[in-house]
């Protein structure tokens, strides 16, 4: 295993390959200017779940993270307790939500919400059921999303920090080998009300059996994202990001240009191994069984996930390549505009972009454990004083 000094030497040297300069094509037209460099802590500041600290063994599978006012940390885990808090420099300092079906457990938790002033646990254990806390832990309340006519489930959601939803669902039936079905997106409050239809679009690209189907590996996944009063949905048939208002309205797509990329064998291999390390290694034989028997994609989708951040601000991840110490995350205004280009640890899974810092994911590659690691972030002179701000 390489040492630590050695893996960021080789993080450094990639960020000084990453080329900044790509054209853009958005929609509507604005003066287009090359989009600035906005650039992380060459470490990560605070690292939650490694040896280097006191959490060791405190983190058994991590799905959310975000950050408090005060500096300190609430991770989401399906561990016995699924929130942890710790302070400002990764000290632990309690677990709460235990496991269970009681008011305010978890039994298992899919997803942390960051919502303004509180956040949510998605337990699929439940229900599903949203549990909302207060930013101090305590229980407030709890609900189930409902969903428009004809939609099953909700598949993946994310909200705004007025505490406004956007959904898609799963698709209604199933199929036999690689397929993809529309299906609902829709807008909600923090509470089981639907409030706008949006449409249907693409839904997930599947592998369908007889007994079942997953999704492709390296196939097309939409992604949605929520700003105050933007919505983004992504169906990566190719780089566009369809933009509506907050009251349904559709508004100028964002697009870029982008040549497709194929995928190798060794982003086949590097995908199979991204399952294995999240089923376990007894899942090995069977996932590579699956492999081998399934169509994969001849190109790679053009982005894997958008995130909005503090400042109002859409972010768009390249599709990551294997081998590729690092991944290239496109930054545009709300009305559209290319604004900075940042490069970020493709091992990293983000959870939050806060005004300087960016929160995430991540396994420790000599331990093989989870981690949560918060780099700081510098915007540049230009764009360091943006004219929205949500309240991270």
């Amino acid at each position: 295993m390489r040492s630590r000094p050695c893996r960021q030497l080789a993080w450094l040297a990639a960020l000084e390959l990453v080329a900044v300069s790509s054209a853009f094509a958005v929609q509507p037209l604005h003066a287009q200017r090359p989009p600035s460099r906005w650039t992380i802590s060459s470490a990560a500041t605070v690292r939650i779940g490694t040896g280097d600290s006191d959490t060791t063994g405190l983190l058994a599978f991590v799905t959310g993270a975000t950050r408090l006012p005060s500096g300190s940390i609430v991770v989401a885990d399906r561990g016995p307790f699924s929130l942890l808090e710790f302070d400002a420099r990764g000290t632990f300092v309690r677990r709460f939500a235990r496991q269970g079906s009681g008011p305010g457990e978890i039994d298992y938790l899919a997803s942390l919400f960051r919502c303004g002033n509180q956040y949510l646990s998605n337990d699929i254990g439940n229900g599903p059921r949203i549990n909302v806390y207060a930013l101090d832990g305590t229980f407030v309340r709890a609900f189930r999303f409902r969903t428009p006519p004809g939609a099953p489930a909700v598949y993946d959601s994310a909200c705004n920090p007025r505490g406004q939803f956007v959904h898609f669902a799963f698709e209604s039936g199933g199929g036999i080998g690689v397929y993809r079905k529309p299906v609902a997106f829709w807008l909600s409050g923090s509470d089981s009300t639907v409030t706008v239809k949006l449409g249907e679009f693409p839904g997930s690209e599947r592998w369908g059996t007889k007994t079942g189907s997953r999704p492709l590996p390296l196939g097309k996944q939409p992604r949605v994202a929520i700003g105050r009063d933007r919505v983004y949905i992504g169906t990566a048939d190719r780089y566009e990001i369809l933009v509506f208002s907050t009251t349904g309205t559709l508004l100028p797509t964002i697009s870029r240009t982008a040549a497709p990329i194929p995928v190798t064998p060794a982003d086949i291999e590097a995908a199979l191994e991204s399952d294995v390390s999240q089923f376990g290694e007894r899942s090995r034989k069977s996932t590579t069984e699956q492999y081998a028997a399934m169509t994969l994609p001849k190109t790679l989708p053009p982005y894997r996930a958008l995130r909005v951040d503090a400042a109002d601000m859409l972010w768009v991840q390249d599709y990551p390549r294997a081998g590729n110490a690092v991944v290239t995350w496109r930054v545009f205004a709300s009305d559209g505009r290319p604004v900075a280009e940042v490069v970020l640890p493709a091992a990293l899974d983000v959870y939050e972009i806060g005004l300087d810092y960016v929160l995430g994911r991540a396994v420790d590659e000599d331990e093989g454990v989870p981690e949560v690691r918060l780099f700081a972030l510098r915007r540049t002179p230009a764009s360091a004083s943006p004219t929205r701000r949500s309240p991270l």
